[in-house]
């Protein structure tokens, strides 16, 4: 129990107590990742290749990257702590499935049956039987390139990144894939010495270098096991951060540090930028996350619109490439701004004609089995 003189207030944030544990940034901060993707992603569907993209001309690692790490470890953090105040794990992998399938059902059913036909060179006279139930179990399996539907159907063959619908959705099956696995891993990972031993393995795993060859039928179901070491090294570092949480400190000195560890590191050694973001990039970002003076001005926002962006960003700017160069000569920032506006609208009206409902039923349904 915490002692009176303890106690937050309630006006500051912290992520060491339930009582202020929501009052953070995430939401804003999630909505400025998803943004700085589109951006990434701007300067490969605009040139073909990412040789311009501003980080990766320093670091050899682009934005899209770092952002998809930074990701993972707010995941991690608040997915802990959905288990922790789930009931069952049945709850908790029920909650997963709320927040995550929804949205994405409505955006693959948007992408196979209107845009893959109106972006195909090819004349469209409706899908095969093997082509519905590669369309059925891509949504199912959180499959989402939306493209080429069984070689039969390809898209935006005439951009400079011809034949890909959607490259951001690759990313949300594995994710999926680190939520069963806490929930999987759930009992044991409730000792700390157990959470922090797996972290140390993961992030030796990823970072050695070596690398497990995957069976076709494991790519299929779970995706190739090549890029679970590094899905499951940002997500632990968030798990086992908020498993330690009640002791880490808030310091402004140890976040000072971290930023300039990071930055040394990109300008001296970005070949190490990762593994060094693994570990003082969480602490930092879950620093800016509970600021207590950004939370007190940005902290009551409660409408998440950065899934609604990261899904439809990457085929809007695709969008935007086969259908308006001919008249806007797109560059990689001007494609960032027409783009993010876009999708900032399809955001929103997933949020709001989508998302939140089935949020609240999430919320409903772990209030009733308590």
């Amino acid at each position: 129990m915490i002692d009176a003189q303890e106690k937050p207030c309630r006006s500051i944030a912290t992520w060491r107590t339930d009582e202020s544990f929501r009052r953070n940034l995430f939401v804003p901060i999630r909505l400025l990742l998803a943004l700085a993707v589109i951006l990434s992603h701007s300067f490969l569907l605009v040139d073909g290749d990412e040789a311009d993209e501003p980080l990766w001309k320093l670091t050899g690692t682009t934005i899209g990257t770092v952002v998809v790490d930074l990701f993972l470890i707010i995941s991690g953090f608040l997915v802990s702590h959905s288990l922790v105040k789930s009931k069952t794990i049945k709850e908790f992998i029920l909650k997963r499935v709320l927040r995550v399938y929804p949205a994405f059902l409505i955006l693959s059913a948007i992408q196979a049956f209107v845009l893959a036909p109106l972006a195909s060179e090819m004349p469209f006279t409706g899908y095969s039987a093997r082509q519905w139930g590669i369309i059925a179990f891509n949504m199912i399996d959180l499959v989402g390139y939306g493209f080429p539907y069984g070689g039969l159907l390809s898209t935006f063959e005439n951009n400079p990144y011809p034949g890909v619908m959607n490259g951001s959705l690759w990313t949300i099956r594995y994710e999926f894939v680190c939520y069963v696995f806490l929930a999987m891993a759930a009992k044991s990972l409730r000792k700390i010495s157990v959470c922090i031993a797996v972290f140390t393995l993961l992030w030796l795993w990823y970072f050695s270098g070596f690398r497990l060859s995957s069976h076709w039928i494991v790519t299929a179901i779970i995706g190739d096991v090549f890029y679970l070491p590094r899905f499951f090294t940002f997500f632990m570092a968030g798990v086992l951060f908020h498993r330690l949480r009640n002791r880490i400190p808030y310091s402004n000195i140890l976040a000072a540090v971290g930023a300039a560890t990071i930055v040394g590191v990109a300008v001296v050694r970005p070949d190490i930028l990762e593994p060094v973001l693994s570990i003082a990039g969480t602490y930092l970002l879950l620093w800016i996350a509970y600021q207590p003076e950004l939370v007190r001005l940005l902290g009551d926002v409660k409408a998440d619109y950065s899934y609604g962006v990261y899904l439809y960003g990457f085929p809007v700017q695709q969008s935007l490439l086969l259908w308006a160069s001919p008249y806007v000569a797109f560059g990689p920032y001007g494609l960032t701004v027409c783009a993010s506006a876009i999708a900032l609208v399809l955001g929103a009206a997933s949020w709001h004609g989508v998302e939140k409902w089935f949020v609240a039923m999430k919320q409903r349904n772990s209030s009733a089995s308590h």
